[in-house]
């Protein structure tokens, strides 16, 4: 179940503007980070391109409207994916 809606949520962020989703990355992003360190690799692959999806949302482009504050967003991002690309029993 939670891959099927992991993929059903990096389909809806890859077909609607950054600005339809920006308002609620503060509360999609820890679920996702969390199946981001999930121990079952397709969990945590279908997690990872969901995270790519992210972070079109956090640095759109054409730049997003005045009052988006992604820096908060941005660490949690960054450490599951350093985590995942440093770890040597998976391959990357």
């Amino acid at each position: 179940m939670r891959i099927e809606a992991l993929l059903f949520l990096q389909k809806c962020l890859a077909s609607h503007p950054p600005a339809t989703f920006q308002p609620y990355l503060a509360s999609l992003l820890p679920p996702i980070v969390a199946l981001a360190g999930d121990r079952y690799y397709k969990t945590v692959a279908e997690a990872l391109r969901v995270l790519s999806e992210v972070v079109r949302l956090l640095r759109p482009s054409p730049p997003a409207a005045p009052g988006f504050d992604y820096a908060s967003l941005v660490p949690p991002v960054y450490a599951v994916v350093e985590k995942r690309l440093q770890a040597q029993d998976q391959d990357q």
